[in-house]
This record gives C-alpha cells, sequence and structure tokens, in this order.
C-alpha cells in the first residue's frame, strides 16, 4: 500500500501527519544513517526522517519480499511516485513528506534513482567480478546517501561531493565484509571474484556451509586485501570534515568515519572466523570511538 499514490490504510491529508509517519517509521528501526540524532538540528530531523522512510521502504521490498518479479514492480512502483508530478489529497505518507523535502532542500530526482538502481541490483544480484564493480554498486547503494546528507545541510557542492563518495563507499564496504557470514547464506559474494581467484580461493566453496568450516585459513589474505582497500577510503574521506560549516555536522561524519574504521578492525580482528559470524562493537568502545571523533574536529 506505501508503493500507491494513496498510501491506502496509511493515507495522510497533510505534511505535517506525513513527517509524522515517517519520525514514527525512523525510530522503529536502528541505522547508520543519522535519523533521530541528536547533533541533527530540530528543523532538519523532518527532512532525513522523510529520506529514511524512503530508502528503509526501497530496502524491504529488495530484501524482504519472495518474488523477484514483485520485488521490481514495486520498486518501479517507487519510482513512478518519486518523479510524478502530483499526488492525490488523500496521499502516501512516504511520498508527501519526501516531496516536501525534496521542494524545501532543492533535492533532485537523480539521487533516490540511484539508490532504487542500486536495490534493483540486489534483486538480480551478481557477484562483481572487479573492484570496479563494487564501486559502481557503491555509488548507487551508499554514495546518494551522503549526498542527501549535504543536501539537506546545504553543503553539497563539486567540492564536498568526493570526499563525502569515499566516506560512504568505505562504510558500505566495511559493512560488506563485516556482514559476509550472513550474505554468503544468502547466496551474496560482493568480494570481487578477480580477488578470490588471486588468493585460490573459489567463490563455490564460501556459500556451500559444508565446504567453509575448512576455509578460514584460506580465507585470511583475501581478508587482509579487502581491508587493505577499503582503510584509506576513510583518510580520504576525512578531508570533508574541513569544508563543512556546520559544527554539529562535522561531529556528525567524524562519529561516522570512526564507527567504520571500528568496524573494519573488528572485522580485521576476526580473520578467517568472519565467514562465520559477525564482529562485534561493544558499548565499551563507544567512548572511544566519540574522543577519536571529537579530535579530529578540535
Amino acid at each position: 500500500m506505501l508503493t500507491t499514490p494513496s498510501g491506502g490504510d496509511f493515507a495522510v491529508s497533510s505534511e505535517a501527519d506525513a513527517y509524522a509517519f515517517c519520525r514514527s517509521l525512523a525510530r522503529t528501526h536502528y541505522e547508520n544513517f543519522p535519523v533521530g540524532s541528536l547533533l541533527i538540528p530540530r528543523n532538519l530531523q523532518p527532512h532525513f526522517f522523510s529520506v529514511y522512510a524512503f530508502s528503509r521502504m526501497a530496502d524491504d521490498i529488495a530484501d524482504e519480499l519472495d518474488s523477484d518479479t514483485t520485488r521490481l514492480a514495486l520498486l518501479n512502483s517507487c519510482e513512478d511516485l518519486l518523479t510524478a508530478e502530483t499526488l492525490p489529497a488523500s496521499s502516501n505518507p512516504i511520498f508527501l513528506a519526501l516531496r516536501a523535502t525534496r521542494r524545501h532542500c532543492s533535492i533532485p530526482d537523480e539521487p533516490f534513482i540511484r539508490l532504487l538502481n542500486a536495490f534493483r541490483q540486489d534483486v538480480l544480484f551478481r557477484q562483481p567480478e572487479h573492484w570496479d564493480d563494487v564501486l559502481s554498486y557503491c555509488s548507487g547503494s551508499a554514495n546518494p546517501v551522503g549526498e542527501l546528507v549535504l543536501r539537506i545541510f546545504s553543503m553539497y557542492s563539486a567540492v564536498t561531493q568526493p570526499y563525502s563518495d569515499d566516506i560512504c563507499t568505505g562504510l558500505q564496504l566495511a559493512n560488506f565484509w563485516q556482514d559476509i557470514s550472513v550474505d554468503r547464506h544468502r547466496g551474496r559474494l560482493y568480494i570481487p571474484r578477480q580477488i578470490l581467484q588471486k588468493h585460490g580461493v573459489e567463490p563455490n566453496d564460501l556459500l556451500q556451509e559444508q565446504n567453509s568450516g575448512n576455509l578460514s585459513d584460506e580465507f585470511l589474505p583475501v581478508l587482509q586485501e579487502l581491508v587493505r582497500y577499503t582503510e584509506p577510503l576513510f583518510s580520504r574521506g576525512e578531508h570533508l570534515l574541513r569544508h563543512l560549516a556546520s559544527g554539529r555536522l562535522r561531529l556528525e561524519i567524524a562519529l561516522t568515519i570512526e564507527g567504520g574504521r571500528q568496524i573494519l578492525r573488528a572485522t580485521s580482528a576476526m580473520g578467517g572466523n568472519i565467514l562465520h559470524r559477525r564482529p562485534i562493537v561493544h558499548k565499551s568502545q563507544y567512548a572511544a570511538i566519540f574522543l577519536r571523533a571529537l579530535m579530529r574536529i578540535i
């Protein structure tokens, strides 16, 4: 129903009610996207809620439904609603709120369409062959999120964009590597086939649970190369901080970078065991993450 113009049972008749719906949806999920962060000024929070609600809905469509045909049809419906010139008076709360956000923040269609295309890639998943394939995916699945954050803060430009892309790509890759044990059970490997072949690891062996128990030692060089490739993205992206006028946004981004680095460290420390379980960032480490982030902006 949330992929129809009226929104069905969720229909609302005002922008205020639409934003309230998006806020409720956002607060029921934990995400890397800074929805509801205390560092986000109150007047900008509704825009984060609307962008998040759109992304969450599209992500759930791509991941939770059984039929590929249905998934693709609903993602197409999302794009139709995104680009529609008008909406009914009693309307879909997500797209009504998103329309208001896009008008207020001057956000074009393009970053949202790139997100939808990445979700379509998830539905029609193919293991990447080379790094360029992974980076192409990240340009749709991750980089638009950074662009949207900067646009909401009116800080998106030709100067900030490449640094933001590095941070978002780094986060996406760090999440891929920490989620190897989860994704391989879904039949997905985001590791470039070229890297696996370089180290003599067969993709099919990783996808077969009965064989994966013997692969931990063989997989370690693969993991080390993935981490080495990812780490510099955070270092390059860190240059974004000096181009941000908002102290709140600088701290938010610094926390995001340090959180990504911590995920990468925890993943690396797992070694070959990353094939079998996700790493854990303990609450006791949060203070250190905060202090490192604070030092980046002082």
